[in-house]
């Protein structure tokens, strides 16, 4: 009996000893978003904490922000874990996407805060069991348009930033959007959407609104896989999807581009690589170019590519092949953005790791190291 006692005793003290240790060493961190800032000058990551083997407790979160120039920590501020944020492109503003508006962690998906000290702004209007899938600032970050769904019924709304009143409501019950934005001039608002047909059928449409008054300018089918994302043109005549982001391990071949001057014709913008899944997208100030990052996964390693297109003939110019340390370890789709002026790319790789590649050289220019607290 005492030598089962002692073994116990045993057994109790190596459990204690490694529960400490894992409490006590540092882990590692998984970035799972990185965005510019509109003017450039600064890059705001955000990273979860992995969790430990033994607990099914999530770990923390970290919202900071860095110096592009210098890789330099410019603030660090602790969130939930589960936090996925949508920043405003001049990176003062975010909100947390995809939340019930009142959650009894405190986290909610209704509240604008201020990026760098957590500072609530305003608390959008909404009910109190909607949730908000998606949501996209405006260009100059004074609205917010969102999609609130609550028992099965889904309203397109736009909010004002800074007092969090509804300005406009867009009710379509028959369509799901699954990706919104506006155009650069903010006098529009598209809509990616899934349509119930006779109600059966579901179709992909791209459904373009004035602002103001809520009328349809122009709504044209998709053909491709369900857009979670896509790119306007800072001239405003290009609208860009790409399906792919989250489709399927074969992934895509091109991208839908469509010309807002001339109807919103559609065409293919063709890649030299069978199975893509593109990640970031980046369109020139003048609308003459359009770049794109993307990986091509195997059952052996992953491949990323920089590829760039003439959008006035639609034709591609370059494909260029990333060094295989750069792409082997990326964390997750939203962990990679070009720069505004498209000379940078950022991209995350496991464990806490920020790349600032040189798009021309394809050289790292800057390696940022993400930990809690400013070193």
């Amino acid at each position: 009996m005492q030598k089962r006692f002692v073994a116990l005793l045993g057994c109790l003290l190596i459990l204690a000893t490694v529960a400490m240790a894992q409490t006590t060493t540092p882990r590692p961190w998984d970035v799972e978003q990185v965005q510019f800032t509109r003017d450039g000058k600064r890059l705001l990551s955000n990273a979860e904490e992995r969790p430990l083997p033994t607990s099914s407790l999530p770990g923390k979160g970290v919202l900071q922000g860095w110096d592009v120039e210098t890789g330099r920590l410019l603030f660090s501020r602790t969130v939930a874990q589960s936090s996925k944020l949508v920043f405003a492109p001049d990176g003062e503003l975010c909100v947390s996407a995809g939340l019930p508006f009142k959650q009894p962690t405190g986290l909610t998906g209704n509240t604008v805060v201020k990026v760098e000290t957590g500072e609530v702004v305003c608390e959008l209007e909404a009910g109190s069991d909607e949730k908000v899938l998606p949501l996209t600032f405006s260009a100059d970050g004074k609205l917010l348009a969102g999609r609130t769904l609550a028992h099965g019924a889904g309203r397109l709304r736009l909010w004002d930033t800074q007092s969090g009143k509804q300005v406009s409501l867009y009710d379509d019950a028959h369509d799901h959007a699954t990706a919104i934005g506006f155009s650069p001039d903010n006098q529009q608002v598209i809509a990616a959407v899934e349509r119930l047909v006779e109600g059966q059928k579901i179709e992909l449409w791209m459904v373009v609104r004035d602002r103001t008054t809520g009328a349809k300018q122009a709504e044209f089918p998709i053909r491709q896989a369900i857009p979670t994302s896509f790119f306007v043109s800072a001239n405003g005549r290009f609208l860009v999807d790409f399906a792919s982001l989250k489709s399927s391990f074969r992934g895509s071949k091109s991208l839908t581009l469509w010309d807002a001057h001339n109807e919103f014709a559609s065409q293919n913008l063709k890649a030299d690589i069978l199975s893509l899944n593109f990640k970031s997208l980046w369109i020139s100030p003048d609308g003459r170019h359009l770049k794109a990052f993307a990986v091509s996964a195997s059952c052996l390693f992953t491949t990323g590519y920089l590829l760039d297109w003439d959008l006035a003939t639609g034709k591609p110019l370059s494909t260029v092949k990333l060094p295989q340390t750069l792409i082997s370890q990326l964390t997750s789709a939203r962990a990679s953005d070009f720069s505004p002026d498209g000379t940078l790319l950022a991209l995350s790789n496991r464990p806490g790791d920020i790349k600032l590649v040189a798009v021309e050289s394809n050289k790292v220019v800057q390696e940022i190291k993400v930990s809690e607290k400013a070193e």
